[in-house]
């Protein structure tokens, strides 16, 4: 089982009443730093013009595209003056306990919210909920199922990650990876 927190904010309510499964893109959590990635864009003429085909340009807009960016490395930064779709997902945080008082005091507004358990199971070694997509409210391509990942503590985040490459499990890890910051402040009690 896992549990899900949650804040006395409307739309929270509204999704227990409704049925459906609210799941945030990674730039809105409230953590900056929560499934930071160093995304880039770099790959053969081919791979360009496949791409540029695919947001619908022509034939000529697209040559002139491919020279443009041909053996470049493209990083996230030029992604908003350039136009490329950015890298987006829909996540979900969990915890392994309902009683958790620091998780009650972060995620569930004070002690004020609710925490929801949830059964999982395991589906090819990987915990799961099963869902019904008319709970989430989003495309068909999604499964009935959510995946539950287990977050990884480290020093140092993954590397950075080619959109060309085309591996998944590469890209994973920047959304199941938190890097362990030092500690700037020691708390004494006095």
């Amino acid at each position: 089982m896992v549990s899900k927190y949650y804040s006395t904010k409307e739309h929270n309510f509204d999704s227990l009443s409704s049925g459906y499964f609210f799941m945030n893109r990674p730039d809105a959590f409230n953590d900056p730093f929560d499934c930071r990635s160093i995304i880039y864009f770099q790959g053969s003429d081919k791979q360009w013009k496949d791409y540029f085909k695919k947001k619908g340009y022509d034939s000529e807009k697209v040559n002139t595209l491919v020279k443009e960016y041909s053996g470049k490395r493209i990083y996230a930064d030029f992604i908003k003056q350039h136009q490329f779709e950015k890298i987006d997902h829909a996540i979900a945080c969990f915890a392994d306990s309902e009683n958790n008082p620091l998780m009650w005091s972060h995620y569930a507004d004070s002690h004020k919210g609710f925490c929801i358990r949830f059964i999982t199971q395991s589906i090819d070694n990987t915990q799961t909920i099963k869902i019904k997509k008319s709970q989430l409210k989003l495309s068909d391509e999604y499964s009935d199922s959510l995946f539950i990942l287990p977050v990884t503590y480290i020093s140092r985040m993954p590397e950075e990650y080619n959109v060309f490459s085309y591996n998944i499990n590469d890209l994973v890890k920047f959304y199941t990876t938190k890097e362990i910051l030092p500690r700037l402040v020691h708390n004494t009690l006095l």
